[in-house]
């Protein structure tokens, strides 16, 4: 217990150096900070959040400090994870392959932008929220939850729009966030 302890003593203290150096930065930096936390995990900062940090950087008391720390425990949690799954044995390969690929082929999208033709951004913009009614509007609230009845004609345009977002089948979908709501908080929520 005592080298655990003390490993976590020296991780902390680390962290707290890398959040120190962090808070260094200019206003700005620390509203990009606050972006980045955003993009990673959402829930970690709001807009309040980002106006107690900027009375707080002035004050020379340390909001972004709580955050910043609190987004480290999350990393480490996520590394937690993966190391527990690897050696249950119980990780869905394929899915890990196609979700590290698809993230290393956005990093090169990014860098393909500016060879894009402006229809194209167009077109990939107007795409984004229609692949999201599929998820929010079809296959969450049509299929998984059936919080309504929609005719023939809503149901395919809502099953295209869901093709779209590249999530898989409306009926692994719906499943998977069936099980998700049944087995939430437990080691069964897929």
């Amino acid at each position: 217990l005592r080298p655990k302890l003390l490993s976590a003593v020296d991780s902390t203290q680390k962290a707290k150096q890398l959040v120190k150096s962090v808070l260094k930065l200019s206003r700005h930096s620390l509203e990009a900070a606050i972006a980045l936390l955003r993009a990673l995990r959402p829930a970690a900062v709001s807009h309040a959040d980002l106006e107690e940090e900027v009375a707080a950087s002035e004050s020379g008391s340390s909001f972004l400090e709580f955050k910043l720390y609190t987004m480290l425990g999350y990393l480490r949690e996520c590394g937690e994870n993966v190391v527990f799954h690897v050696k249950a044995g119980n990780i869905n390969w394929p899915m890990g392959l196609y979700i590290s690929l698809v993230h290393v082929w956005a990093v090169i999208g990014v860098f393909k932008l500016s060879q894009c033709a402006p229809e194209t951004l167009l077109w990939a913009f107007l795409l984004w929220p229609i692949s999201g009614l599929g998820i929010t509007g079809g296959v969450h609230r049509l299929w998984a939850h059936r919080s309504y009845e929609g005719g023939h004609i809503v149901r395919c345009f809502l099953m295209l729009c869901n093709s779209i977002a590249n999530q898989g089948s409306i009926y692994h979908w719906a499943r998977d966030h069936r099980g998700h709501h049944k087995h939430s908080g437990t080691g069964a929520d897929p």
